[in-house]
């Protein structure tokens, strides 16, 4: 089997003990698991002991079920990491379900990032 070409990308970058983590486009596994990786090697290289963590979903981020069961693993690795708080910015409804039912995130959602940076500033 030939291996398939990464779909989805994403920024990662630090402000303080914020993770800002941006999405673009549609994910596949092999763009899920780069992902992965690039996200557990920010975290690590970081050393904090509590972060938060914001994602900025565009229109077009989304994924496969395998695809989500990997985010799913994600999710659990930033909070047994440190992460503490996560906001959601997502700009479709879809997101929304996907966020809430699928993943079952503990994450508060929002449509608009300025909001979802001033719930997390608030956070203790």
């Amino acid at each position: 089997m030939k291996n398939m070409k990464r779909h989805g990308v994403v920024t990662l970058s630090w402000q303080a003990n914020l993770l800002v983590f941006k999405a673009y486009g549609p994910f596949n596994e092999e763009g899920i698991e780069a992902v992965f990786y690039e996200a557990q090697q920010s975290v690590i290289n970081r050393q904090l002991q509590r972060w938060n963590r914001l994602e900025i979903l565009d229109d077009e981020t989304l994924g496969s079920p395998a695809v989500l069961n990997r985010v799913k693993d994600l999710y659990a690795w930033f909070e047994n990491n440190g992460c503490e708080h996560t906001a959601v910015v997502v700009s479709n409804s879809v997101q929304i379900y996907v966020t809430e039912e699928l993943l079952q995130s503990k994450a508060k959602i929002f449509r608009d990032i300025n909001t979802a940076k001033k719930w997390l500033a608030e956070q203790p």
